[in-house]
């Protein structure tokens, strides 16, 4: 029988042999060498499966090893993982998936943020509003202390609830995509023209240099989640992340679950947002170059939105916002 002291090397070992599993090349390299033919070594990965269970999986550092642990009991899985591209898939698909969630934790984090932040500054109101009613000054002055106010954002916490994905993540659709798209191109072409003058408008070499590197631009947008439709995407700061910003600044510590570097990258409304702005240039790129060109043209909204992007197909988010500035 082992000795305490055994049991618990034995552990350490076979917990970190697990967790190695979860690495999909380490698997292509035992797989090359022969180690998933070897009868020892399967019965070994079959012995293993004990870490499954919840009083040993809450060990793990990286859970995903577990799921490979049982694709191992597979000799199909096995086979293939022999194969360096079929390792190097899974590892892009890993990485895709952390990056996902990742960015998933920032927006659930930003979104709570933004709840408590929003419904603290409404109540403040009401008490202040309220605090200017009452005759009483003794009244006032109660409603005014610090821990009534306490009491108030403590219940506007918990009355939080969670962020579901439909309040977390709002796709732009093709509308707002290309009127976006207009009205950012609209915008850098008179900036051009004003600065070369009257007399140079509408060379060719504007335009190219325009549309060059014309979708990068629109990842400097930002999601302002207090608002709807196309007046959410803007280049300005949000409220909400300019106060975390200016708490992270005072030396508060605000967690969001990512590291403050990344902060500012673009969301995933916003790659999503661009990715439109890259496949509506491809496609109309020569319609583009003939409205340039035009001696009397209408508005880029009229001529490429509504008269060819979004032709029979629904264009609602322009009647909603027709008297907005992103």
């Amino acid at each position: 029988s082992e000795t305490p002291e055994e049991q618990k090397k034995r552990f350490e070992i076979e917990c970190e042999f697990v967790q190695a599993l979860a690495n999909p090349h380490y698997l292509n390299f035992l797989a090359q060498r022969g180690f998933f033919k070897e009868r020892y070594f399967l019965n070994y990965l079959k012995y293993l499966l004990y870490w499954r269970r919840p009083e040993y999986a809450r060990a793990l550092k990286y859970p995903q090893c577990l799921h490979f642990l049982h694709a191992l009991q597979n000799p199909e899985f096995r086979e293939a993982i022999a194969v360096t591209a079929n390792a190097k898939f899974i590892e892009d698909q890993q990485i895709l998936q952390w990056q996902y969630y990742t960015r998933k934790r920032q927006r659930l984090h930003v979104c709570t943020y933004e709840k408590i932040l929003t419904s603290t500054l409404f109540i403040s109101k009401l008490l202040l509003m309220r605090a200017q009613h009452l005759v009483s000054k003794k009244m006032k002055q109660l409603l005014l202390q610090p821990r009534i106010f306490l009491v108030c954002l403590i219940l506007t916490i918990v009355s939080l609830g969670y962020c579901s994905d439909e309040d977390v993540v709002d796709l732009p659709d093709k509308c707002e995509a290309c009127v976006i798209f207009a009205r950012e191109l609209e915008s850098q072409l008179h900036s051009v023209e004003r600065k070369k003058g009257a007399e140079k408008k509408r060379d060719e070499l504007t335009l190219i240099e325009i549309l060059d590197k014309f979708c990068d631009v629109i990842l400097q947008y930002k999601v302002h989640k207090e608002k709807q439709g196309l007046d959410r995407f803007q280049k300005a700061e949000s409220q909400t992340m300019k106060t975390l910003h200016k708490l992270k600044d005072r030396g508060v510590k605000v967690e969001l679950g990512i590291p403050y570097d990344l902060w500012d990258q673009p969301s995933a409304e916003v790659v999503f947002l661009k990715q439109q702005c890259d496949l509506i240039l491809e496609e109309y790129e020569n319609a583009i170059e003939r409205w340039y060109y035009l001696k009397q043209r209408s508005a880029l909204q009229q001529f490429l939105c509504e008269e060819r992007v979004l032709k029979g197909k629904d264009a609602s988010c322009i009647k909603r916002n027709s008297h907005s500035d992103l």
